[in-house]
């Protein structure tokens, strides 16, 4: 048996805590008395983490599926999973996500990046194209940034807080698949969006970090 910190989650008074508890809405699982994450094994350091803040040297596991590597974190818990589940982190909750209310609203924005660490997707490719009408070539940038849900209030909530913050942002909906997106789609908005959610010495996925340095970057003519 390996220690942890049961009280890690029964109050979440702290930035860290509620981008946990963002990424666990994104890529965690809880079922009986047990909470699971499974990940790329290039994530492997994010988990570890994850182990530091709740004071736990529980090893992590490994497989191999379809020729891809993933990590996987276990941990049985009475305690942590019932506190969790106080703040809709539920069984079978992929349908029925519902954004945590009782959640410090000074916290948001670290739960929301939590999220996109998850379930969030940065794109941002730089190429020449040319233009026939002027004769010269010229740099084409595709930029955008988005998440996906199968629970429409809950990306109905996050799109109202990014809106509420001035974060432009746009739903759509996917019949074939029953997803919904939500939406920053160019430079403007995504710069905008990143300037919201990340801040010095924020807690955040290392890959994810690297493309987002990517965007920033970036200088709009």
């Amino acid at each position: 048996m390996y220690k942890i910190n049961e009280n890690y989650f029964e109050n979440i008074d702290n930035k860290n805590k509620a981008y946990w508890l963002g990424f666990i809405a994104a890529d965690g699982n809880v079922y009986g008395n047990k909470l699971s994450i499974e990940l790329n094994s290039k994530d492997e350091g994010h988990l570890k983490n994850f182990l530091e803040d709740l004071e736990s040297p529980r090893p992590l596991r490994y497989r191999e599926r379809n020729g891809h590597k993933y990590v996987i974190l276990e941990i049985r818990n009475s305690k942590l999973v019932e506190d969790l589940k106080r703040y809709e982190i539920i069984p079978n909750k992929t349908n029925n996500l519902n954004f945590p209310l009782k959640l410090d609203k000074k916290y948001y924005k670290d739960y929301i990046r939590g999220f996109f660490d998850g379930d969030g997707t940065y794109v941002f490719c730089s190429k020449y194209a040319y233009r026939k009408e002027r004769k010269k070539y010229y740099n084409r940038i595709s930029c955008e940034i988005s998440c996906v849900c199968k629970s429409k209030k809950f990306i109905d909530k996050i799109s109202e807080i990014l809106n509420m913050d001035n974060v432009d942002n746009k739903i759509y909906y996917c019949k074939r698949d029953k997803l919904y997106y939500l939406r920053m789609t160019g430079i403007k908005k995504s710069k905008k969006f990143i300037n919201y959610i990340y801040y010095d010495d924020c807690l955040m996925l290392s890959r994810k970090k690297e493309k987002m340095l990517e965007i920033e970057k970036y200088r709009l003519a």
